[in-house]
């Protein structure tokens, strides 16, 4: 059972990250990295011209244990999402429905240095975009042009794959928009860590091996293979929760020695319970979502948009071609995605970042 995690999720260790790294089979985030390679010189280069970038690869330090085991990794099948961030970044420009949007991504950020569409302004450094991206990370996506980029990106990559997304309890209006685009498929609870040193994960996860396998078959023998509008049966979300209770069991029966065994870790071990809620979305939900945030916050800009879809249609009328609609191919499929709320707290500052 593989999920995708958001990078912000990993660089602030939230709960939608702690989770997936309990209960994944693998989990993959988008790692930004210079376009060139990544070998040392290729690194050394990269943090000798984007500054930000050296202290976003400190503050990832946590979890290098998770990628040198196998765990955490940025590619599936050799592939990443890099493609799909540029797609994302392309369809915002053409697509008019996407209209809000454009004011706050710029053409050309997520291009590679040298592309013939790439626009970077002549004050950019040839990494510019690598130090905006490292910058943005660290500070918990408060630039929408490169968190909405990166999130869309993610999902994208995750339909043409098949993974699941793991998001945060919504929290923000676009967040909320996109929760009335999904369609719940069961619900689940379950303790999970939410503080933990890497080795310390990943000690749990290979201690409690025998009850979580049970719980990754079963969620994943209620999903897998879901056509459009099609849900689980009830059999198979009654085998989930099954496996969520034996997994509850095991995990309270053994807290008392991972806590002891702890003690001298630099991190706290801490523990909570979460509830886990398994939404279908569209794949472009994040995109559609956050177009109609910017129209509700900004009145001004939605009847601006307005015009410009009546001059269409009028133009339409009267004979005159109207332009295709922007079609991507990932928007034929669902994502799944894996929605984690911590019982007893409110939504954390750090929800909006999806």
């Amino acid at each position: 059972m593989n999920i995708a995690v958001s990078p912000y999720h990993m660089t602030t260790r939230e709960p939608a990250a702690m989770a997936s790294l309990l209960l994944a089979t693998r989990v993959v985030t988008i790692l930004p990295t210079p376009e060139v390679g990544m070998s040392a010189a290729d690194m050394r280069s990269a943090v000798e011209r984007a500054p930000r970038y050296a202290k976003f690869m400190e503050s990832w330090a946590w979890s290098m244990p998770l990628w040198r085991s196998g765990l955490v990794c940025s590619s599936v099948a050799d592939d990443d999402a890099s493609s799909d961030v540029r797609a994302i970044s392309d369809r915002i420009q053409r697509d008019d429905a996407l209209a809000p949007l454009r004011a706050f991504v710029k053409p050309g950020l997520f291009e590679a240095p040298g592309e013939d569409n790439a626009a970077p302004d002549d004050d950019d450094p040839p990494h510019g975009f690598l130090d905006l991206v490292a910058a943005d990370l660290l500070k918990g996506g408060p630039d929408p042009a490169i968190s909405t980029t990166l999130a869309a990106g993610l999902d994208r990559f995750a339909a043409r794959h098949q993974l699941l997304v793991a998001r945060s309890e919504a929290a923000s209006v676009a967040q909320r928009a996109e929760a009335r685009l999904g369609r719940p498929l069961l619900a689940f609870q379950l303790p999970m860590l939410s503080e933990a040193e890497a080795g310390r994960v990943l000690h749990i996860r290979e201690e409690l091996d025998a009850s979580l396998t049970p719980l990754r078959d079963a969620l994943h023998d209620a999903i897998d293979g879901l056509g459009l509008g099609e849900s689980p049966s009830r059999g198979q979300i009654d085998a989930v929760h099954a496996a969520a209770g034996a997994f509850t069991e095991a995990f309270d029966e053994r807290w008392d020695e991972f806590e002891d065994d702890s003690g001298h870790d630099e991190c706290r071990l801490r523990r909570c319970t979460a509830t886990i809620i398994v939404m279908a979305l569209p794949s472009d939900a994040v995109l559609r979502s956050s177009a109609a945030a910017v129209r509700a916050l900004t009145p001004r800009l939605s009847r601006a948009t307005g015009d410009r879809a009546n001059d269409r249609a009028s133009s339409a009328s009267k004979g005159a071609t109207p332009l295709p609609a922007v079609f991507d191919v990932a928007d034929a499929r669902e994502v799944i995605s894996l929605v984690v709320k911590v019982v007893g707290s409110r939504a954390s500052s750090g929800a909006r970042r999806r």
